[in-house]
């Protein structure tokens, strides 16, 4: 195993993991799909993110936007946004709070089905990471 801080998060063919507690074997699967901090799918055309980690986005139907809460008020929450199907020409837009970017951009825009982003909420917005 290898340390990491409480809270990291390992990816693996078993699943997703999260550091529990200190040491090198404290890691602990991280919640089923649908429970709080776990997977939500979306395809209406606009969705605000909660508490969901993982955002799967289906534009079959249309275009979806998604808004981010306030970076500012989610220091060190993360999302992961990924367009899992759909119609190529219906895009997938990921929208900051007001007065707030993501890398500096007032916006991101998923173009390719199965494309995603991994964002982490900071003191001015969201940094993609």
């Amino acid at each position: 195993g290898f340390d990491a801080p409480v809270g990291s998060v390992c990816v693996q063919s078993g699943g997703i993991f999260q550091k529990t507690a200190a040491g090198n074997t404290a890691w602990g699967k991280t919640p089923a799909p649908g429970t709080l901090d776990g997977q939500v799918s979306v395809g209406s055309a606009s969705y605000t993110a909660a508490g969901s980690v993982a955002i799967l986005v289906n534009t079959t139907s249309n275009a979806v936007s998604i808004t981010l809460p306030s970076g500012s008020a989610k220091i060190n929450k993360v999302y992961h946004i990924k367009w899992v199907a759909g119609v190529h020409k219906n895009k997938v837009t990921v929208n900051p709070a007001v007065g707030e970017t993501i890398d500096g951009e007032l916006n991101l825009v998923l173009s390719e089905i199965y494309d995603n982003r991994t964002v982490l909420g900071h003191a001015t917005g969201w940094f993609l990471i």
